[in-house]
């Protein structure tokens, strides 16, 4: 039996549930009008019935909130599967997280108790929490819990936080942050060393149209507007598709954070790229493949006089190796004695196969010269 006001209740008939949100409930992150990714204002709310209740109980009552988010994603390629707050995930147990943290010396505290039937999670925090340093979607579970006459209650609401839909708004807001990105301020700029000003613009279409989010392939639920995956399961996440190193869950979330970790893997490129000549000229690489391992990409001898790249070669140079970390060039001697010799792509123009890094320069190449009407 529940008493309340004097009046004695059967505890079977008291209706616990959170009613919000609702099941159906989209929760996004969006970004604002400056094109910052910015976490949802989540809204939960309870409701307490039952023969006799005071509806007024609930405004009063203390409850006990936990909220949890886990990024679920399984990938073909095992090493870079996401796995949520599991430790053997790609992401260490950081795919993801718990408001609020269990502290280690009392770690059945693990909810925020707060008096009145809603609780909200925002920037801000004066309605229930904040979102503090967490950012990132996956599937959502929010608990509450409350106790009547010492017998507790509670209820688990079970939805997802997801990406907002592609939009032109959207899509300008992304090629714009693609055009000047925080990671490339250092003068020279990557942009400048290889002539382009749309040269991430140029990647990031090759490899993911500009869409940040996408139905999910591998994720769970499948179908969720999730950072773009690739469509093989190798691992790539986002616009800028990064699998190697493993990208961080925000890296992977925030397309700001995705479009700047994908700069500053071009910029190891680039300077992988900027010193192959004088590897050329100095060491070379004729150590022929072992099976699917191959110790030279490509096979170049030594030539003392292979020169350095101009900025097309370099920006060619760097779309390969992106892409598939082979160089693009390779030093040809066509007639030493009348002096005909240069760099000269290692696929003719046009016939690379598909899955070569050549490819891939070309498709940028064709990208530059004529852009596509999504572009």
């Amino acid at each position: 039996m529940l008493r309340y006001g004097g009046e004695e209740i059967p505890l079977k008939l008291v209706y616990f549930k959170i009613i919000k949100p609702k099941t159906d409930e989209e929760i996004l992150i969006k970004n604002d009008s400056s094109g910052n990714p910015q976490m949802p204002s989540l809204i939960a709310e309870v409701t307490l019935e039952g023969a006799g209740i005071d509806p007024t109980m609930i405004d009063t009552l203390p409850i006990c909130w936990k909220t949890q988010v886990e990024y679920i994603v399984n990938t073909k390629v095992k090493k870079r599967a996401r796995k949520g707050l599991d430790p053997e995930g790609a992401g260490e147990g950081k795919d993801g997280f718990l408001i609020p943290v269990p502290a280690p010396d009392d770690p059945a505290k693990d909810c925020i108790e707060r008096e009145g039937s809603t609780f909200v999670i925002d920037d801000a925090g004066n309605s229930g929490a904040k979102w503090g340093d967490n950012f990132g979607g996956g599937i959502l579970e929010i608990t509450a819990k409350t106790k009547i006459n010492n017998i507790e209650i509670s209820n688990t609401y079970k939805g997802k936080i997801e990406g907002e839909t592609f939009s032109d708004t959207f899509k300008s807001q992304m090629t714009s942050y693609l055009e000047n990105p925080d990671a490339d301020q250092t003068t020279p700029t990557i942009r400048s060393q290889v002539g382009y000003g749309k040269f991430f613009r140029v990647i990031a279409y090759i490899e993911a149209r500009h869409r940040h989010f996408y139905p999910s392939i591998y994720g769970e639920p499948n179908g969720a507007i999730y950072p773009r995956e690739n469509e093989l399961g190798d691992g790539g996440f986002g616009v800028m598709q990064l699998t190697d190193p493993i990208p961080t869950y925000e890296q992977i979330w925030n397309y700001k954070l995705n479009i700047d970790a994908g700069v500053e893997l071009i910029r190891s490129k680039l300077e992988q790229a900027r010193g192959y000549p004088e590897f050329v000229r100095t060491i070379g690489c004729t150590t022929p493949p072992q099976g699917d391992t191959y110790f030279c990409r490509p096979i170049q001898k030594k030539y003392p006089d292979a020169t350095d790249f101009n900025s097309y070669e370099l920006r060619m140079d760097t779309y390969s190796l992106y892409n598939s970390d082979w160089h693009y060039w390779k030093w040809i001697v066509i007639d030493e004695k009348r002096g005909i010799k240069g760099w000269q792509s290692r696929h003719p123009k046009g016939k690379a196969p598909k899955i070569t890094g050549s490819y891939y320069a070309d498709e940028a190449e064709k990208i530059e010269k004529n852009p596509p009407s999504d572009f």
